[in-house]
């Protein structure tokens, strides 16, 4: 009987510390990825920016066969992308709410913002994500910091920056 207590408690020792060291070895590897937005002016961690956003990276656009910005609406929530046949207009809504005034004196309810700069038209939604750092989807009305016509979100594209690596010298 004391021979088969041993047993078990030796079992359990090693189970235990084989279980330690698996657990240990497992928080060493687990690193969490911290994203860096724009979305309030200033580069900020996603987990510590007050606003609702929304960040897809071109490693996750390549994995979901999205090669145009209109197509984000099956992968970001909240956020449908429509078109108009006669047109080519094009209807950005954030949470339910979008304009379907395509003309020129009509104000899009969703900004489109390619590095920075404001895109006053959303046709700009069709262009192609390609060498694309990051599309962040802002929701909530953002005038405050991105001006007029962001009564709804706002949409920044963020393309990766030029680099010599290419090049051969």
């Amino acid at each position: 009987m004391n021979f088969n207590r041993y047993l078990l408690s030796l079992l359990v020792i090693s189970f235990a510390s084989i279980t330690n060291h698996t657990f240990a070895q497992d928080e060493a590897d687990a690193s969490i990825e911290e994203v860096i937005v724009t979305a309030t002016k200033r580069e900020t961690n996603l987990m510590e920016t007050p606003i609702a956003v929304s960040v897809v990276s071109q490693d996750q656009l390549n994995t979901q066969g999205i090669a145009r910005i209109s197509d984000l609406s099956n992968l970001v929530p909240n956020m449908q992308v429509g078109t108009s046949a006669e047109d080519s207009g094009v209807n950005i809504a954030i949470r339910g709410i979008g304009s379907n005034n395509y003309t020129e004196i009509g104000d899009p309810t969703v900004a489109v913002h390619v590095d920075g700069m404001y895109s006053p038209r959303p046709q700009a939604a069709l262009m192609l994500a390609h060498d694309v750092q990051r599309i962040e989807i802002i929701r909530g009305p953002q005038g405050t910091l991105f001006g007029r016509n962001n009564t709804t979100g706002a949409i920044q594209l963020v393309y990766n920056k030029p680099s010599d690596d290419g090049f051969v010298s």
